[in-house]
């Protein structure tokens, strides 16, 4: 028999399905949190996923004493069945609560500026500048993730310095793209924070992409796939220098090394969109 169900193991709330003979093979390679030797029996590898407060399943080799925890459940994988006995087994904790997400970038990520992009299309780089296409050079899209409700990020989209003053349009379909520096990540939801002035210039509808390509292809639209689309979370204007309502990106099993982030529509009329920061939260392998 393959499977078997420890109803009670430690605790009601921590209940384990245990499944005999079988491998177990994540869709992506980085939710690896321990590869450990050594592990003399089932149990002590079953005990050893339970204490670390990320591991969702784990895999036990009596051959080899090896016991590989990962940060993923069975629907993150390929789960192979032995019909011999291969003397391995892969348990996953049900019900099993995860910590809290983290912000998953740093003060010195690379952040590439875009404008008169689209989910799914190709990206059009933004520059410094006053003209369509750019914007103001201490006031570019590295300021998202630098900490600091002093600095942000403007961009001009279609309009310029002296045109755009009472138009929606200006500074839709800008925004960004990074590669973040830590790895993989499995983005779990984010937090836009506003800037000093003008609540007419925030961002309301945003989309957000994740992709796995290498540097060199993430201008092209076919590198990204969609994460989430909607609100940023100001609808309601949260005041200036101010963290809008946390957004969760409910059912993301896919775990993304870039992520490329776009304003959809904004509040009102302006000739720019701004932001102050930006906050990713996910899951991520230290």
């Amino acid at each position: 028999m393959n499977w078997v169900l420890i109803i009670t193991l430690f605790s009601l709330s921590s209940a384990v399905t245990l499944i005999n003979n079988a491998k177990f093979n994540p869709d992506n390679r980085d939710v690896v949190l321990s590869n450990i030797t050594g592990v003399n029996s089932q149990f002590n590898c079953i005990c050893l996923c339970f204490s670390n407060s990320k591991c969702l399943t784990a895999m036990y080799s009596a051959i080899t004493q090896r016991c590989i925890l990962y940060l993923a459940s069975l629907n993150q994988c390929t789960l192979t069945l032995m019909t011999t006995n291969a003397m391995t087994s892969v348990f996953t904790f049900r019900n099993k609560t995860l910590p809290a997400p983290s912000s998953v970038t740093n003060t010195n990520e690379t952040v590439y500026g875009i404008w008169n992009t689209s989910a799914g299309q190709d990206s059009f780089a933004s520059s410094a500048g006053t003209s369509s296409g750019n914007y103001v050079t201490s006031e570019g899209p590295i300021n998202v993730f630098d900490n600091s409700f002093n600095t942000k990020y403007i961009n001009f989209g279609s309009c310029n310095a002296t045109f755009g003053l009472y138009d929606a349009e200006c500074g839709v379909n800008t925004g960004l793209y990074v590669s973040i520096r830590r790895g993989p990540s499995l983005l779990q939801g984010f937090v836009f924070g506003t800037a000093n002035s003008f609540p007419e210039r925030d961002p309301l509808v945003i989309s957000i992409e994740g992709s796995n390509e290498s540097p060199s292809q993430l201008t092209f639209g076919s590198s990204w796939s969609l994460v989430y689309n909607g609100s940023c979370g100001l609808d309601v204007d949260p005041g200036r220098y101010s963290w809008g309502v946390l957004q969760w990106i409910v059912n993301n099993t896919k775990w993304y090394s870039s992520y490329r982030i776009l304003v959809v529509s904004k509040r009102s009329t302006g000739e720019f969109v701004q932001y102050a920061e930006i906050n990713l939260l996910a899951y991520y392998v230290d």
